[in-house]
């Protein structure tokens, strides 16, 4: 019975203090350490002077890190997604080789324009091309229902296999001029 006292009255000690440390910090640190963007860099590791320098020159350039995190909690603030705010240098010989199909296709008349945004999920590295090229919203929605029809099929994988037939509506989308085949009314 000691040893349970003890241990629960360590954990209370143990928790009283973290939390008076942590509202210290909170109290002294504001909103601005704790939200928005913090700067992240890597420190450089051993070796001699010159070594170092010879890293600096072949190390990435340096990126800040943008922090979102949620708010309505009193005492704490949740990270919710750390990303870096500039381009990943290992997606760089991708991005020139997309670049460059890009330009071909102008060239051969195929294209007007195009953007890419590419993310890797796993590793938080990504890379664009013409990033403030619009576009209409009426070629984008298909993605959000293609998510849709994906999620709901998780729960129910024989959706995919349903045939739904296509029944035109009255409402007036903007003229899409397409070069392949489309969709057949009725099918």
């Amino acid at each position: 019975m000691q040893l349970k006292s003890n241990s629960f009255l360590y954990f209370l000690g143990s928790a009283a203090v973290g939390a008076v440390l942590t509202l210290t910090y909170l109290q002294f640190s504001g909103n601005k350490a704790i939200s928005g963007v913090i700067p992240v860099s890597l420190p450089q590791i051993g070796g001699s002077t010159s070594e170092n320098q010879g890293a600096a020159q072949n190390a990435a350039p340096y990126c800040e890190y943008s922090f979102q995190r949620l708010n309505g909690y009193k005492f704490i603030k949740p990270l919710v997604d750390g990303a870096p705010e500039c381009e990943s240098g290992k997606l760089m010989s991708l991005k020139s080789q997309i670049s460059a199909y890009i330009d071909e296709q102008k060239r051969l008349y195929n294209l007007n324009y195009a953007s890419v945004f590419l993310k890797n999920m796993a590793t938080n590295d990504w890379m664009v091309i013409n990033p403030s090229q619009g576009y209409h919203p009426g070629s984008l929605i298909k993605v959000a229902v293609m998510l849709a029809y994906l999620r709901m099929a998780e729960s129910n994988p024989n959706l995919l296999n349903a045939q739904v037939d296509y029944f035109k509506d009255n409402t007036l989308y903007p003229s899409v001029e397409f070069k392949s085949d489309s969709i057949i009314l009725g099918n």
